[in-house]
This record gives structure tokens, C-alpha cells and sequence, in this order.
């Protein structure tokens, strides 16, 4: 049992000493298989910008505020 953890721990200590090697090599190899910078898409539509009015943003930042400030717990009785 112990011989079977020793291996193990020596076969895991030479697998990381050699991983960064050869993730070097597969990066390489990639490097040359694929292309560096692909080339910009065109601009096919206008950018539009959308102009939402301050009192949606408001309403909408209340109703937030609300719900994470809601109050949470058993309901208070009162007799």
C-alpha cells in the first residue's frame, strides 16, 4: 500500500515537472496552425443609441431598492 502511494506520488511529481514542458510544445504547435490576428468584421448596421427618459431609470431603481430591502422573516402578529 505504501510502495502504491509512493509511485503514485513520484508518477504525479514527474507528470507536473513535464506539464508545463509540453504545454509549451501544444502552444507552439497551435501557434503555428492557427492565424495570429483574424481580421475586423465590417460594420454592417449603425449603431443606434437609446435614450430611455430619468423617470423610467427612477421607477425602475425604486422597485429594485424594494426588493432587495423588502423585510424577510416570520410575519409580527399583533394581538
Amino acid at each position: 500500500m505504501t510502495a502504491g502511494h509512493v509511485l503514485a506520488a513520484v508518477f504525479t511529481g514527474l507528470a507536473l515537472a513535464r506539464a508545463e514542458q509540453a504545454l509549451f510544445v501544444v502552444a507552439n504547435a497551435l501557434g503555428l496552425v492557427l492565424p495570429r490576428k483574424p481580421d475586423p468584421l465590417r460594420i454592417v448596421t449603425e449603431l443606434v443609441a437609446v435614450c430611455v427618459p430619468a423617470d423610467t431609470v427612477r421607477v425602475l431603481a425604486e422597485l429594485i431598492h424594494q426588493r432587495i430591502n423588502a423585510l424577510r422573516g416570520p410575519p409580527v402578529h399583533s394581538c
